[in-house]
């Protein structure tokens, strides 16, 4: 099985939401911005409180922390 067939298409990426939970600013900043490059929705936290909060609007598909 080839690498790429692992992975979501750039088009079917788009349905899915991300969530980057992280206290260093740099670290979402760069996560969420690699992750939005690939063509992913993204959202960052810098909290476990924060991230609950976001959760309630904008329910990930997957956290990233």
């Amino acid at each position: 099985m080839a690498l790429n067939s692992r992975f979501a298409s750039r088009g079917d990426r788009s349905a899915y939401r991300v969530l980057v939970v992280d206290d260093e600013e740099s670290t979402r900043v760069g996560l969420c911005e690699l992750m939005q490059h690939w063509g992913y929705q993204c959202r960052e936290a810098a909290s476990v409180d924060e991230a609950l909060e976001i959760c309630e609007e904008y329910p990930p598909h997957i956290f990233l922390s």
